[in-house]
């Protein structure tokens, strides 16, 4: 059994074995969706001459700062775990959109 299926099969086993619900098919798919972000892979970083490359993203650190590009507004992190994390989770949210799947509270 795949890794996304091992998941899921235990996200319906847990729904199925906690839910009292008449809407179960409703609190299923919730669930399913739910767990989806935390099954995307993550980016995979490449040294780049300006700092470090991704998927159409970029990490300059040049200056002392990283800039990410990639993103509106080339926002700047502490850290090039903070800019990588942030690219990462545009990632999430960029593959949960094309699903038209809305999580955490209506956010994509």
């Amino acid at each position: 059994m795949s890794d996304m299926r091992e998941k899921l099969a235990d996200v319906v086993k847990h729904i199925l074995n906690e839910c009292d619900s008449e809407y179960i098919e409703a609190e299923l798919a919730d669930a399913i969706i739910a767990a989806l972000p935390g099954m995307v892979k993550p980016l995979v970083w490449v040294r780049h001459p300006i700092g470090w490359s991704c998927e159409g993203f970029m990490i300059d650190t040049r200056n002392g700062f990283y800039v990410m590009r990639g993103l509106y507004g080339k926002p700047r992190f502490d850290t090039l775990e903070d800019a990588q994390a942030a690219c990462n989770a545009h990632h999430v949210a960029r593959t949960m959109q094309a699903f038209d799947a809305v999580i955490d509270g209506g956010k994509p």
